[in-house]
């Protein structure tokens, strides 16, 4: 006999657990009461039994209730459930126990795990390839992290089981052990697709707006503050010509330059207001007093007009104006609205009606009302409201049906017959003694009024403190060269020492460089600004002008001891048609900002790859990767924007201007290509962009006696031997390839070579000794070429005391590697020789006449010009060219022509020579030599009858290209 509570019954313990055990699994009471009435029991306990039964019926209850509202909130909510046992030490271990509820299921479309398994590829295996990497490794933090402090919570889309994909928002949390390892989790998925999409249609609305606001016209005005009289009448002012437009002045000559131009026609009653309140700002060093002013103006015919005005001053380190930038912008008639309407007409940006609410005829509109509905003012009075926004034909649904309207979605047919989509609020008020309904509505976003003017602000205050943070990293860059200029001046005229001065030298040149690169990017980020950046197309050599990028940032590379690759397989001399300057800028900018965030003996892979298209056109695609400090994403959201940098601290590790992106970016949209980027914080950068151009001849770069040559190369890059090997074989020559000069050697003695190609770094033998060994020791009659990413002004006398026969710069391009075996083959008198420095030969003896009115640049120029051998005459402006031309015009072969001199500048004097009708006259290279670089400045001296163009500062090699382009 069994007991419970002491009471004795007939049965067993083990028949009273299975008749439990059956209703727990069945979850039918059946079993117990058939148990209690075959058990025979006595009162006390079956009454136990019961009550057991009972207690297991309201747990059951209560658990289906549960499920029951756990199931509707879910539908309510679209979430769906998901859980997780983890076992072992891998958290995305596929093995893991998975269960998704049918909720989550039912959000991808699938019914049961028989379409979705539970196991955790279910879900992985349909994430979005650009999301899966970022969920997973959040997925794997948050498990990892045996604090707990790194939450599992973030957005991503799934692939539906009909292929679409939708953007859900995850969120979970793990039960972990006492010391924080993860022993389950579970969590929630919810659709926010619609969230989303609305979310972007929010985004580009701000954008419109945006474009809106900048499409006004607004005339500008600038000045250099006299700090003993700022408010003097003739103190310099440049007005641009849209200000003196809206005047109604048309040049300098009516309204001059100057403070008077302006002052003067202020209105008597807003004159010394206006002037106050402009001295005020310019006096107030703690820059806090802001000047934004509205006053009136007289025009040229008497007219008054109403002006806003707004400036902003730069000052220098102790807070004392130096220039000041502002705008004005004519806002007559808002001025004479704002007088005539009512406080909430005047400043409402909705537009704003007033419906009498018996009639339902529009009472009143306001000009934006006016401007949504697409008619005048005098249009709409008297009309039923109805008949711009409602479809009913009964009652007014806001009055009669008592519909409270408050920023709802509702459409607004405009009278033109097209339909817009609006945010409307309606309330009922009593104006002017009776009945009256107030309708507003915008047609730019669905938030409120509010939100819209704190989001403003906030972007007005940001744009404020970025343009802030842009001119103190301007005023550093800036700066920073100009105190090494001065102070390495200064070290070199009170030193003795040739090496110290030469080393000051060196100091200043690097900084003045670097000094003329700001200069240029914020001229070129200037024209961007304005809209006059232009683009000049011409035809080119696309890897001769490859290769002076490279070139030009190759000493940033070896300084920092970072492996530079060049891809570019291209057996044709490729010539295009582009902006050759604009598009060496861009590529430059990349590559040489992969150079400054690489570390040392980091690597840079420079790719370029051209794609074919529609009969000429093709698309050129240039990608800069490096193994640098990478850039986060929110990093990247500003990367390409005008006055943003990825880091905006004038303390910043890398310095720069900050403007290369933007200008690549704009120089880019201009050639109608895009850029892109692809980076992770500390594992480098890729930057890409294609543009169209269009290919002009791409004749083959390979002479078709090469066949039947052989080509020893020694060389320890894997990469060098494969594009230096199909550069030759292509084309049916050999070349065999030696990992270092003992393979070298065995090779030779046992072949007959056409040329060998030796890395100046060997593993066994520097390829000067290599070089010394062959033509010494073992006689090669081959010529030798050293390949070296070293310059070669330090290994020349190395090279050329070993018996070096020519010089290719690394990364090698296959135009490096053909015209040199070319020269060997059918050409060695004139094209192959060691490369060591310009080819001075064919300038001596030539006659240049320089015309520059600067002592110090003729200086400068002369000595440049010396090395060539030339023999120089020297004009101190255009009229004293003009007279030495004419009186031996036989005597000279190019004249070098600044632009701008006293008595007669560089155009007329180049106009001048044109007409003479001295032989010679017509035909002789004019070049201009100018610091006015822009597209305008370059066809001013085209037009004037120039033939080239050299830029100043002066660069000594393009200097010696352009005169060589002409002599």
């Amino acid at each position: 006999m069994a007991s419970l509570d002491n009471k004795e019954f007939p049965g067993t313990s083990e028949e009273v657990i299975a008749a439990l055990e059956q209703y727990l699994e069945t979850g039918e009471s059946t079993s117990i009461d058939s148990f209690l009435s075959t058990a025979g029991l006595n009162g006390d306990s079956a009454k136990v039994l019961q009550l057991l039964g009972d207690a297991l019926d309201g747990i059951s209850a209560a658990a289906s209730f549960d499920l029951m509202k756990y199931r509707l909130t879910s539908d309510a909510l679209g979430i769906g459930l998901w859980d997780m046992v983890i076992e072992g030490e891998n958290p995305l271990n596929p093995s893991h126990p998975f269960t998704w509820s049918d909720e989550f299921r039912a959000l991808l479309g699938f019914e049961d795990t028989g379409d979705f398994p539970d196991i955790l590829a279910s879900w992985s295996d349909r994430l979005h390839p650009r999301d899966k990497g970022r969920v997973l490794n959040a997925f794997a933090a948050h498990l990892t992290d045996r604090t707990g402090k790194t939450p599992y919570d973030l957005e991503y889309r799934l692939k539906l089981k009909n292929g679409d994909y939708r953007t859900f928002h995850a969120f979970g949390t793990t039960m972990r052990d006492e010391r924080g390892k993860a022993l389950r989790v579970a969590g929630a998925l919810q659709d926010i697709d619609e969230k989303v999409r609305m979310q972007q249609h929010l985004e580009r609305s701000d954008l419109r707006l945006e474009l809106l606001l900048k499409s006004r016209e607004i005339a500008l005005w600038d000045v250099s503050v006299n700090p003993a009289d700022p408010l003097a009448g003739n103190n310099e002012f440049w007005w641009s010509d849209k200000f003196r437009a809206l005047l109604g002045y048309t040049d300098e000559n009516d309204f001059p330059n100057i403070l008077s131009s302006w002052s003067d026609r202020l209105i008597a009653e807003d004159k010394q207001t206006t002037l106050d309140a402009f001295l005020a700002h310019l006096m107030d060093y703690s820059g806090n007093t802001p000047y934004d002013i509205t006053y009136r103006l007289s025009k040229k015919d008497g007219e008054i007009r109403t002006f806003h005005a707004f400036g902003a001053t730069l000052r220098s380190a102790d807070g004392s104006p130096e220039r000041v930038v502002g705008a004005v912008e004519d806002v007559t008639e808002q001025a004479k609205l704002l007088e005539r309407l009512e406080a909430t007409w005047r400043y409402s940006e909705s537009g704003l009606i007033l419906i009498d609410a018996e009639t339902n005829a529009i009472i009143d509109v306001n000009p934006s009302a006016a401007r949504l509905i697409g008619g005048s003012r005098e249009e709409l009075l008297g009309k039923k409201c109805r008949q711009i926004f409602c479809s009913e034909r009964g009652g007014c649904p806001i009055r009669d049906g008592h519909l409270e309207t408050n920023r709802t979605e509702q459409e607004l047919a405009r009278l033109d017959g097209e339909v817009i989509s609006i945010i409307k609020s309606v309330a009922q008020i009593n104006f002017d003694g009776r009945e009256v309904m107030l309708e507003s509505f915008i047609d730019i976003s669905p938030y409120k009024e509010a939100e819209k003017q704190k989001r403003a602000a906030e972007i007005a205050e940001q744009t404020s403190k970025t343009k802030s943070a842009f001119l103190a990293n301007i005023s550093h860059e800036i700066r920073t060269p100009m105190n090494a200029i001065i102070g390495m001046s200064t070290i070199a005229l009170e030193s003795e020492d040739t090496e110290r001065k030469d080393y000051a030298v060196g100091k200043i040149k690097e900084a003045a460089d670097h000094l003329l690169g700001v200069i240029n990017d914020v001229l070129d980020i200037s024209k961007i600004e304005s809209g006059k950046f232009e683009l000049s197309l011409s035809e080119f050599d696309f890897e001769a002008m490859l290769s002076r990028v490279v070139t030009i940032n190759q000493h940033r590379v070896l300084d920092k001891q970072q492996n530079l690759t060049v891809v570019f397989d291209n057996s044709k001399r490729l010539r295009i048609v582009s902006d050759e300057h604009r598009l060496a800028q861009v590529i430059s900018n990349l590559l040489s900002n992969a150079v400054k965030f690489t570390p040392d003996k980091g690597s840079i892979t420079l790719t370029a790859r051209l794609a074919e298209g529609e009969g000429a056109r093709s698309t050129l695609e240039i990608s800069v990767a490096d193994s640098g400090i990478g850039i986060s994403l929110e990093q990247q959201s500003r990367l390409f924007q005008s006055f943003q940098q990825a880091e905006s601290s004038t303390t910043r590790k890398y310095g720069g201007t900050g403007l290369g992106l933007a200008i690549s970016k704009s120089i880019v949209d201009m050639m109608g290509g895009r850029i892109s980027l692809e980076s992770e914080l500390n594992k480098g950068a890729t930057f890409t962009f294609a543009i169209p151009v269009q290919c002009v001849d791409e004749k083959s770069i390979v002479a078709p006696e090469w066949r039947g040559i052989r080509i020893l190369l020694v060389e320890r890059d894997v990469g060098v031997q494969d594009f230096f090997r199909e550069i030759i074989e292509r084309h049916e020559a050999t070349c065999d390839i030696a990992l270092n000069a003992k393979e070298a050697f065995e090779l030779i003695s046992g072949e007959d070579y056409t040329a060998v190609f030796i890395d100046y770094l060997l593993p066994d033998l520097s390829g000067p000794d290599m070089a010394r060994l062959l033509k010494d020791k073992m006689g090669l009659k081959a010529p030798v070429i050293i390949l070296a990413d070293a310059k070669w002004d330090i290994i020349k006398n190395e090279a050329l005391d070993a018996g070096a026969d020519a010089f290719i710069a690394k990364p090698v391009f296959s135009s490096n590697i053909v015209d040199t075996i070319n020269g060997i083959l059918f050409d060695p008198d004139k094209g192959f020789s060691v490369k060591h420095g310009a080819d001075f030969e064919k300038f001596k003896g030539l006659h240049l006449l320089l015309v520059e009115d600067v002592e110090v640049n003729r200086e400068i120029a002369m000595a440049f010009l010396e090395p060539t051998g030339m023999v120089v005459d020297c004009a101190c402006n255009g009229k004293e060219a003009l007279s030495l031309f004419e009186k031996d015009p036989a005597r000279y072969d190019l004249i070098l022509m600044d632009v701008q001199m006293p008595v007669m500048d560089g155009y007329e004097a180049a106009r001048c020579i044109r007409k003479l009708s001295l032989e010679g006259a017509a035909s002789i290279p004019i070049v201009a030599l100018t610091a006015n670089v822009f597209k305008e400045d370059i066809d001013k001296c085209v037009a004037a009858g120039m033939n080239g163009h050299i830029g100043k500062p002066i660069n000594f090699d393009e200097m010696l290209r352009v005169l060589g382009e002409y002599l």
